[in-house]
């Protein structure tokens, strides 16, 4: 498979926006792709610019995707659920990569920015972890079932959230065409089936 760039690199906030739950899910699943590139090196992390944003990858003739993430409102354990999405096996999408790249909004997202991207997505995991220990020990009966709302984070989540803000609008993507696509089998890398 052939991709080419046409040179547009745009802001990654600017195609996800920053509402802090979608931030915090394309987060995770850059996470969950980026640990994939070790074992899996031709894949390419691409954000699908759609409400909400899709981040996936491109490997060979196949879209692949991470498991579901997680809310930041979720009272599961963070931390945990961001280390089984980056060792879980990744789901292949019925959609091939020609029909998205031939929609014209698909981003790369490359190098240091997902590694970055990651670092912080680990904060906040942590972070929320940490929240979620506090809050458990200090509620009681029905209240420990009410969940807070994002806006009265505590210092510790807020600050990781705006982190990982800033790590997504310092990261690019870099906007792929499909001019010179094709399924070939010529171009089908064998060992990657």
């Amino acid at each position: 498979m052939t991709m080419q760039h046409n040179n547009a690199s745009r802001s990654l906030a600017d195609l996800t926006g920053t509402e802090p739950h979608v931030l915090y899910q394309v987060g995770q699943n850059v996470a969950a792709l980026q640990s994939h590139l070790s074992r899996q090196p031709s894949l390419r992390i691409v954000l699908l610019r759609m409400t909400p944003p899709m981040v996936m990858a491109i490997h060979g003739q196949r879209l692949m995707r991470p498991s579901s993430p997680l809310r930041l409102d979720s009272d599961m354990s963070h931390r945990s659920h961001l280390n089984t999405l980056m060792h879980a096996e990744l789901g292949v999408h019925s959609v091939s990569p020609a029909s998205i790249l031939q929609a014209g909004k698909v981003f790369e997202i490359r190098g240091a920015d997902l590694e970055r991207i990651s670092e912080a997505t680990r904060a906040v995991a942590a972070a929320r972890d940490v929240e979620l220990q506090t809050d458990g020990a200090k509620r009681r009966g029905i209240l420990a079932r009410l969940k807070p709302a994002v806006g009265s984070r505590k210092p510790g989540v807020q600050s990781a959230m705006t982190g990982l803000l800033e790590v997504i609008s310092e990261a690019r993507g870099h906007q792929l065409d499909s001019d010179h696509f094709s399924a070939s089998a010529e171009q089908i890398n064998w060992e990657d089936v």
